[in-house]
């Protein structure tokens, strides 16, 4: 669900062209929890677990989500309405833990950590990583990892344009002819 929801924002079509898998075991997932499987299916961005099964019960892995993130990148927007760029092949990375997972894993975890999805997992002094070099791929994602991961993606899309940074710093709205309300 959490990123059916950037779908809009980030000017991803409702539904993409590849064909949803029959998903035995999302009967008893709600209506809205099943619309985001199947737009996430049908963009490629998940699979399922296997040709009938989601799993919508299990937890999702490091690995998983980098590779969810990847996919769903390569089809949202930028703010200048193209595509996010990253070129694999010519990009580094400092994680030493990432040499049992499959290609497709290696290579999205290489672009979030070159698009820094991953957030502050090591600090670059002089052309070095000093800090952790583990990604974890096997460990379940933390809602507080999943949130800095979505939040470092959609910097990358139309849903925040370059530049454009919002803080509150303030409680408060005022408006010509209307008081002071606390939100």
């Amino acid at each position: 669900r959490f990123i059916h929801r950037m779908f809009v924002p980030t000017s991803v079509a409702a539904a993409g062209l590849t064909a949803v898998p029959a998903f035995t075991d999302i009967a008893h997932v709600d209506a809205g929890g099943t619309a985001a499987i199947n737009a996430l299916a049908s963009h490629g961005i998940t699979l399922g677990t296997s040709a009938t099964a989601f799993s919508p019960d299990s937890n999702v892995t490091r690995a998983q989500m980098a590779t969810f993130l990847s996919r769903f990148l390569k089809i949202a927007k930028t703010s200048a309405g193209g595509t996010v760029a990253t070129t694999i092949a010519t990009e580094t990375y400092n994680y030493t833990d990432i040499t049992g997972v499959t290609a497709e894993e290696s290579e999205s975890i290489i672009r979030g950590y070159n698009l820094g999805l991953h957030g502050a997992s090591c600090v670059v002094t002089a052309g070095q990583c000093a800090g952790s070099t583990a990604y974890r791929p096997a460990d379940d994602i933390t809602r507080a990892e999943m949130a800095t991961f979505m939040t470092n993606a959609m910097a990358h899309s139309n849903a925040r344009p370059a530049g454009l940074v919002l803080q509150a710093t303030h409680n408060a709205i005022t408006g010509a002819g209307t008081s002071s309300h606390e939100l």
